[in-house]
């Protein structure tokens, strides 16, 4: 499966970067982090995942948006010109 899907990412030219996640490994990344969106404790993602510990989804669940999200600040005291958000 890692083949392939290294394979046909290539093709695509899809994260092709130094460091970008290839193969597998993203699928592992999207489910570790849906899983946990959703609520499920982290020592059954850690075994859905196939990690003996639960610390290793460090790696997995470091870009997680939700809490990513609660880190934000509001730019609501700051001035915008409304062209800003023009597409």
């Amino acid at each position: 499966m890692s083949r392939i899907a290294s394979k046909i990412m290539k093709a695509a030219d899809i994260r092709q970067e130094s460091g970008d996640r290839k193969g597998t490994h993203i699928f592992r990344h999207h489910l570790a982090t849906k899983l946990l969106d959703n609520g499920v404790p982290r020592p059954i993602i850690s075994n859905v995942i196939g990690h003996t510990s639960p610390k290793s989804l460090d790696k997995y669940l470091g870009s997680n948006f939700s809490h990513l999200k609660k880190c934000s600040i509001s730019i609501e005291d700051f001035p915008v010109a409304e062209a800003v958000f023009e597409i």
